[in-house]
């Protein structure tokens, strides 16, 4: 279900449909006349032969692929390409208030069908590739372009985008989320492309997740993790110990247009880390680098401004594991600042320990009936502690999904005969007692198509976070508004 609580940072249009087309095109295309040779010739990773042999169960006698049953998708070859993926259609209706102009006293409306179709191909046991192709149609509230140009807070920059590329409506897009391939040497693995990285424990927030936007808790745009842009690689180093790493080349934000500043190497966003097995915790430290397009408000206090980005450094530390029945988890990043010649002594007088710390920490019970219970604390040390000083552009640009810094998250859910889970879900803004509350149930048609009802209803006022209003500009904006949301999606 997607996230309600924000809308996506502005950006023009997606890339070009025919490249994306003929990029895919140019996969299936290599993937499948290679999946179906047979050279012969040597494995180029050892001295087996290539490729492997199929292994043979039949006792020597064999058996023909048609008596078989060959799988779907045979006629690429063997290994085939593997294509499956998920059709989401969502319709929203927020309610409607006098106090915001944007939309007045009536009811607003969007729908937003998404199709997801991903593909693999794996000629042997130490190289998959794997794609990601994404059309969409968003209309209504639920197409940023249209809420930001009705609210007024884009500053006319929606109607700069429409005069400018008049061949795009703003509803339709088609984009490559993901495109990558995974090499599985002797000694390491190594993975390329346009790869979701997928750090964090955290449930509801996850302070070590640099690389794109996250989601927030009360239900997410997509389930999917985004591709981004990077190398990533993993080293087995002796027993349970691991070391990853990543190099990426694009912003946290993912944005649509490059500039000429992406060519400074001191630029590039970059993590690593250490991962092992103590008792029955998976523990994780390391260090990340995040690079990402300025907030409309602004630098961040420990940031340094580079031409256009942002740069941040950060101490990251992850944790999931249990005692006894009981799951726990928690991560953290404590934000170091990052200097230029220019902004040193500015960023040495802002910069505060205890601000830079972002965290969080879970518990999760199963409880006697089928009930699954989490709880969740959340603490955004550069959040604000009173009202007044919210900062909305930060949370409208897609850098935070909150404002405030204290915040705890519980959620409760239990199925009912297999095919009926209803669940509640609750944020209390700690520094203003605002709550936003969630409540989903879901149906299971079949093993391929579920349907989703929910309801999302603030309790806040005034300049509470959760059903408060804001001003933004000259505009007073309800970022959150009581909300019914229904879905289905097909899966195939």
């Amino acid at each position: 279900m997607r996230r309600v609580t924000r809308h996506a940072v502005l950006r023009g249009p997606r890339p070009v449909v025919v490249r994306i087309a003929l990029l895919v095109l140019a996969w299936l295309a290599v993937a499948a006349p290679l999946s179906a040779a047979d050279t012969g010739t040597e494995d180029p990773w050892g001295d087996e032969p290539w490729p492997p042999a199929a292994e043979d169960d039949t006792g020597g006698a064999g058996t023909d692929s048609a008596e078989a049953g060959a799988a779907p998708g045979a006629a690429f070859g063997s290994p085939a390409v593997e294509l499956y993926g998920s059709l989401t259609t969502t319709g929203e209706v927020q309610l409607g208030d006098a106090g915001d102009p944007a939309r007045g006293d009536d009811l607003a409306v969007g729908t937003a069908t998404r199709t997801r179709l991903k593909g693999d191909w794996e000629p042997d046991d130490r190289v998959l590739t794997h794609i990601e192709l994404v059309a969409q149609h968003r209309s209504g509230v639920l197409n940023p372009y249209t809420y930001a140009q009705a609210s007024g807070f884009d500053g006319g920059a929606t109607t700069t985008l429409e005069s400018e590329n008049p061949q795009d409506d703003f509803a339709e897009s088609l984009y490559l989320d993901q495109a990558w391939a995974q090499l599985r040497f002797d000694r390491f693995d190594l993975q390329i492309g346009k790869q979701p990285i997928a750090w964090g424990t955290g449930y509801a927030f996850n302070p070590t997740v640099r690389t794109h936007l996250s989601g927030g808790p009360a239900g997410l745009e997509d389930d999917e993790t985004p591709g981004t842009a990077a190398i990533s690689v993993g080293v087995p180093i002796a027993g349970s110990l691991v070391a990853e790493g990543y190099l990426a080349f694009e912003d946290r934000t993912h944005a649509s247009f490059t500039a000429a500043r992406e060519v400074d190497p001191a630029y590039l966003p970059w993590g690593s880390r250490v991962r092992m097995l103590i008792g029955s915790f998976d523990l994780a430290v390391g260090a990340i680098h995040e690079v990402v397009a300025p907030a409309a408000g602004g630098a961040g206090s420990s940031g340094a401004a580079g031409p256009g980005l942002e740069r941040y450094l950060h101490a990251a530390a992850e944790t999931v594991g249990s005692i006894g029945d009981l799951g726990v988890y928690a991560e953290a990043a404590w934000t170091m600042p990052v200097w230029d010649a220019t902004r040193a002594a500015a960023a040495a007088a802002d910069w505060d320990a205890l601000e830079a710390l972002e965290s969080t920490v879970g518990l999760e019970y199963m409880l006697p009936g089928d009930f699954d219970i989490k709880l969740e604390y959340y603490r955004r040390g550069g959040g604000a502690t009173v009202p007044a000083s919210y900062d909305p552009s930060q949370l409208l640009s897609g850098r935070t999904t909150v404002m405030a810094r204290d915040y705890l998250f519980g959620y409760i859910a239990r199925t009912f005969v297999s095919y009926l889970e209803v669940s509640v879900a609750a944020l209390a803004n700690l520094n203003d007692g605002s709550v936003l509350v969630l409540q989903q149930s879901e149906y299971a048609v079949s093993d391929n198509i579920s349907m989703s009802l929910a309801g999302l209803v603030p309790t806040g006022s005034g300049n509470e976070e959760f059903g408060g209003t804001r001003e933004i500009g000259d505009t007073e904006l309800r970022i959150v508004r009581p909300t019914i949301i229904a879905q289905l999606e097909v899966s195939f």
